[in-house]
């Protein structure tokens, strides 16, 4: 699927939009949509049954255990095509 940034690109992010708070699979794993980012266009995931894992302060030192977090693109680099990885995603039906 070829769009990119612009009225069609944000088309597509309004529309992931409407997933927050879904159950998906990414790769295999169950997720639950945490959020939509417009600048750069990112899905963030969050594993169902991920552990937490240190999280590190904005100077890099570990900090707290937070949830993981996974960012998808939603373009690929060329900022033109939609990324094949969000392509996969599929409705969690478990």
């Amino acid at each position: 699927m070829t769009t990119g940034p612009g009225d069609e690109g944000d088309e597509l992010v309004d529309l992931l939009g409407d997933l927050v708070g879904s159950r998906i699979r990414f790769q295999g794993m169950p997720c639950l949509v945490a959020d939509v980012i417009l600048s750069p266009a990112m899905l963030i995931l969050k594993p169902v049954d991920g552990q937490p894992e240190i999280q590190a302060d904005a100077y890099g030192t570990p900090h707290r255990r937070g949830p993981r977090l996974i960012e998808v693109p939603v373009f690929s680099e060329d900022g033109i095509t939609v990324n094949p990885e969000l392509q996969l995603l599929r409705p969690d039906t478990s």
